[in-house]
C-alpha cells in the first residue's frame, strides 16, 4: 500500500466541507473551525454588516492578534495549505471520529430506542398519589401517627454545652494558644 501526501492549494483552507481543521480561538474563547474563520474573516473584510457576536473577531483583526489570520499568512507565505485536516478521512476513521467531529450526523451509530434507559420521574416512585400534596394528604392517620411515634421515641442525647476560650483582654492569638496550651498539661 502506497501513501501518497497530498498538498492542498491554500484556497482548500476555507472549505467548510472538505477542511475539519480546529483551532482554539482565545480571543472568541471557543474551539473554532478554522474554515469558518478563514470566511469570517473575509465577511469582516469586506465591510458588510456583520453580527454583533463578530466583534470579537472584528477588533482582533484590526489589532493583528486573530490567530487564524497568522496561520493564513504562514499558509500563503508557504504557497500552500498547512492547516487542512480531510474530513472525509475523520469520517471513515471510525465511529468515535465521526460523533466528534459530526455530533449532528444522523450516520451515527445509537442504540435502538427500547435498549435506551427509561427516564423516570420523581412522581413514578409515588404510585398513583400524583404529587407531594397528594401523597402526604392521601397517607393514613395510623400511618402518620406511626412515624412520628418512630420519630419521638427515639432517646434524645443530653446537650453538653460547650464553653468557647475567650482571649483575656489585650491577649494575641498566639498568647491565648500558648496559655490554652499549659491549662491543658497542667489539667
Amino acid at each position: 500500500m502506497t501513501d501518497s501526501i497530498v498538498i492542498h492549494p491554500v484556497s482548500a483552507s476555507a472549505d467548510g466541507k472538505r477542511n475539519a481543521y480546529c483551532l482554539q480561538c482565545k480571543k472568541a474563547e471557543q474551539s473554532m473551525s478554522y474554515a469558518a474563520c478563514l470566511n469570517r474573516i473575509a465577511v469582516v473584510r469586506s465591510g458588510a454588516d456583520v453580527p454583533k457576536d463578530w466583534n470579537v473577531c472584528d477588533d482582533a483583526l484590526r489589532f493583528h492578534q486573530c490567530a487564524a489570520q497568522t496561520m493564513r499568512d504562514e499558509e500563503e507565505l508557504a504557497g500552500k495549505s498547512i492547516y487542512f485536516v480531510a474530513r472525509d478521512l475523520l469520517a471513515a476513521a471510525g465511529d468515535a471520529v465521526r460523533k466528534w467531529f459530526m455530533p449532528g450526523d444522523p450516520k451515527t451509530s445509537r442504540p435502538a430506542p427500547e435498549a435506551r434507559r427509561k427516564a423516570r420521574s420523581m412522581f413514578d416512585s409515588m404510585g398513583d398519589a400524583g404529587s407531594y400534596a397528594d401523597a402526604i394528604n392521601g397517607m393514613s392517620a395510623s400511618e402518620g401517627a406511626e412515624l412520628m411515634g418512630r420519630a419521638t421515641t427515639a432517646p434524645a442525647a443530653p446537650v453538653k454545652a460547650v464553653v468557647l476560650p475567650q482571649a483575656l483582654p489585650g491577649e494575641s492569638p498566639l498568647a491565648m494558644a500558648r496559655r490554652l496550651a499549659a491549662q491543658k498539661a497542667a489539667a
